[in-house]
């Protein structure tokens, strides 16, 4: 192992990114959960919107410099984009 790899540094980052997720008013999400590992941030969890999934993507893209962010995130309801309803939907 690399000694200049320290796994307690992966630990810290992944509980950074949950808190900045949980705090951002763009996402305000509680239960994502984050693992951080080979220089990638994975994303686990359900959210309501596919509009919900890409700001915390994007929020975790943020507060994760020099990773790729792995969204493995679900969609409680794929067909809620987030957007108000239309007439059309609402028939």
């Amino acid at each position: 192992m690399d000694s200049a790899v320290n796994p307690g540094d992966d630990v810290y980052l992944a509980k950074a990114i949950e808190e900045a997720i949980a705090g951002d008013e763009r996402t305000a999400e509680l239960g994502i959960s984050v693992e951080v590992r080979a220089g990638r941030a994975f994303l686990h969890g359900t959210v309501a919107t596919a509009q919900r999934k890409d700001a915390v993507t994007a929020v975790a893209s943020e507060h994760a410099p020099g990773h790729d962010v792995v969204n493995e995130l679900m969609v409680s309801d794929p067909g809620n984009t987030g957007a108000a309803p239309t007439e059309e939907t609402l028939r």
